[in-house]
């Protein structure tokens, strides 16, 4: 974890303070990406199964890991959008805030796919007093809580537009990995494990397409991850059933609509 301080703070001594606080201890006993766990898959199965990313307080580490990669790539990239110091941590800090609200909500992690606004607004808020209740007196905590809040909450902004970006990468890291272990013994969770696969294709595909206009790590990676992505948009409907009758094939319609977009993306962009 990088060095660089927060006033007299480095971002692990931060980190260690949101793991000790109350909403760290409720997140380190959940779980993300629930809506496809079986019931008979333990915690621990899970994050075994789909990586840290399931891990409701790791996730944080996941993310801020995934941030300063992205930071790194861009800043050394042709292309003109760049991080100072301060930006960058700035967008590391909200790596490793921006779901400690979820351990101080009732709802807790919710699906991208069904969160609303009220549920963002109701983050948002919480999300100001756990990073002043984590940072000292060294440094102007409520500013530089605010300025967070606003990364999270704006995402036209420069670093709110940039961590929406990284965040997708987030998700469709997490669905790749469940791409590659789809062949479970235990059928109902390889069902599911499709779904996560197919879900963050429909979600996450539109918005990586069109960051990679802006962001050179978003495309590399894209790149990089290809064959596999086309291998997923090969799916067929039964590999939708377990969404159930009602939304089956409204979901694989999504998905077929979605396919030529990342083709189209793979044809204009043949290096990297």
């Amino acid at each position: 974890m990088s060095k660089e301080l927060i006033g007299n703070q480095t971002l692990g001594q931060i980190y260690e303070k949101y793991k000790q606080s109350p909403a760290g201890q409720i997140l380190s006993q959940r779980t993300r990406w629930d809506r496809f766990k079986t019931q008979d898959t333990t915690n621990e199965n899970w994050i075994k199964i789909i990586g840290l990313d399931a891990d409701n307080l790791r996730h944080c580490l996941v993310i801020y890991g995934i941030t300063d990669w992205f930071i790194s790539q861009q800043n050394n990239s042709d292309m003109p959008i760049k991080f100072n110091k301060q930006e960058k941590n700035l967008l590391l800090l909200t790596a490793l805030s921006h779901d400690i609200p979820e351990g101080m909500t009732a709802k807790g992690d919710v699906s991208l796919e069904f969160k609303t606004d009220q549920d963002e607004q109701e983050e948002l808020a919480l999300v100001e007093k756990a990073i002043v209740n984590a940072l000292d007196e060294s440094c102007n905590r409520q500013q530089i809580a605010s300025e967070i809040k606003k990364c999270l909450e704006d995402k036209n902004s420069k670093l709110g537009h940039a961590f929406n970006a990284i965040e997708n990468i987030g998700y469709i890291r997490t669905a790749l990995i469940a791409w590659k272990n789809n062949d479970n013994s235990n059928p109902a969770l390889a069902a599911n494990l499709k779904l996560i696969t197919n879900n963050v294709l429909i979600n996450s595909i539109p918005k990586l397409t069109e960051f990679s206009k802006t962001y050179f790590p978003i495309k590399r990676y894209l790149h990089q991850q290809r064959q596999i992505i086309t291998q997923a948009f090969n799916m067929d409907l039964s590999h939708f059933e377990a969404y159930g009758p009602d939304s089956c094939t409204s979901y694989y319609q999504k998905f077929l609509s979605i396919k030529p977009l990342w083709e189209d993306w793979i044809q204009q962009n043949p290096e990297c």
